[in-house]
């Protein structure tokens, strides 16, 4: 979606509605629920997160990020957060003043095993804006596992909740982080 980033709110509402009804419906098919889902059944909270109406859609998690021309949807049972950053530039000092004091020691480890500062800060920030999105942003993070550039971490506190985190190269875009809360 070329430009969504400098689209309002309604401008891109009215892009983002049917990417959440298609996901939508592909979770309901998933689990086998004859449920007709509509662009009624999308509300905003104050926040901006997007929500299911609806008894037979409320634990039915969404969650929505775009960077750029990119916007990425996931949909599923319970709390739902995503996130898609373009790997930023930034120094060591400048990385150590943004992300949050308790996620240093987990930067220096991502760096130590990846060998590159902006990806594995990018990979961080991008992990505490899902853990913002769900509504966690307290808990603590733990690597559980770093296997090439792909990162697991374990949302501390949470009902064995995990934030997965990749760098991905799209056609004709820059390299990119997408994280999400699974």
């Amino acid at each position: 979606y070329r430009g969504l980033n400098k689209f309002n709110k309604n401008e891109r509402h009215q892009v983002e509605v049917p990417v959440i009804v298609s996901t939508g419906k592909e979770v309901l098919k998933k689990l086998d629920r004859k449920i007709e889902l509509k662009i009624s059944n999308v509300d905003w909270s104050p926040s901006g997160k997007p929500n299911f109406n609806g008894k037979a859609l409320e634990n039915i998690g969404i969650s929505l990020s775009h960077n750029n021309n990119l916007l990425l949807c996931i949909a599923g049972l319970g709390d739902q957060g995503c996130d898609v950053e373009l790997i930023a530039e930034k120094s060591k000092e400048e990385w150590m003043g943004i992300i949050h004091k308790k996620y240093h020691k987990i930067l220096e480890k991502i760096v130590s095993v990846l060998g590159y500062l902006n990806l594995a800060g990018t990979m961080i920030w991008s992990a505490i804006e899902v853990i913002k999105k769900i509504g966690k942003e307290s808990l603590e993070l733990e690597i559980k596992q770093i296997k090439e550039e792909g990162i697991v971490l374990k949302v501390q506190g949470s009902n064995n909740g995990y934030v997965l985190i990749t760098p991905l190269k799209f056609t004709n875009l820059k390299r990119r982080v997408i994280a999400f809360y699974q």
